[in-house]
């Protein structure tokens, strides 16, 4: 009995080598390779990304250094909001001037200049600072105006009410360095001699002075007590009043 042989055929499509199947591979096989690599790349990409976002929000996070501007704040200024000074948020062109704020027409700051105040060619920095607008530095060879414009007794200490009645100015008798001592030119003197020499306000009549109706100046002057002009027809006592040995 004879044994029946198969033969054993292979497939078309193995036996034809797959070309284009292998150009794929090959193409493939790189990217694949290629893809861990490029995934890192990614990531470290990303985290630089995200680091510098955090610097730049750091850097927007810190106060703005206002020595920059050419303006340092400094005592009341420090404490301002930005928009006092900043109008509208306009940061270009803000004046760095005290009297631009602080003038009587200006606009940004609420502490101006008063009606009241000193007339003077001072700038506001020659008597004030930051801090405060009191105490001041104060130098009297600035001021525009007389004395009594400011010392009023009000302002600025005036004239008490024994002042010696007067038509001097200030400035006549007083230096700026102090009250006294005074220069004195009785000259000036619109009241009587007796008006100040009273024995409390200037030098009067002694216990011993004789007993008269003149007034000070029918017998004495201004340039001193002695030797003085006497006429005993003023005199309102008896002899031995004065003539008592």
């Amino acid at each position: 009995m004879r044994t029946k042989r198969f033969l054993r055929v292979r497939p078309i499509e193995a036996a034809i080598p797959d070309r284009e199947g292998e150009r794929l591979a090959a193409v493939r096989a790189p990217r694949c390779r290629r893809g861990p690599w490029r995934a890192r790349t990614l990531r470290a990409a990303r985290l630089v990304a995200l680091a510098l976002v955090a610097v730049a929000s750091a850097a927007s996070a810190q106060p703005f250094d206002h020595l920059r501007s050419g303006f340092p704040l400094t005592g009341a200024h420090a404490r301002l909001e930005c928009e006092s000074c900043h109008v509208q948020g306009r940061f270009e062109g803000t004046p760095h001037d005290c009297v631009a704020c602080h003038g009587s027409n200006a606009s940004r700051a609420i502490t101006m200049k008063t009606a009241e105040h000193i007339p003077s060619t001072n700038a506001c920095a020659d008597c004030h600072d930051t801090r405060a607008w009191t105490p001041v530095r104060f130098d009297h060879a600035t001021s525009t105006a007389s004395c009594a414009t400011c010392h009023d007794g009000q302002r600025a200490p005036g004239k008490p009410a024994r002042h010696v009645p007067t038509s001097a100015r200030c400035e006549d008798c007083h230096s700026t360095a102090a009250w006294s001592p005074a220069a004195f030119d009785h000259a000036s003197v619109t009241g009587a001699c007796a008006t100040c020499h009273d024995g409390f306000q200037a030098t009067g009549k002694t216990a011993h002075h004789p007993v008269t109706a003149n007034t000070c100046e029918d017998c004495h002057t201004s340039a001193a007590w002695s030797p003085a002009r006497f006429d005993h027809a003023g005199v309102t006592g008896a002899c031995a009043t004065c003539h008592d040995g």
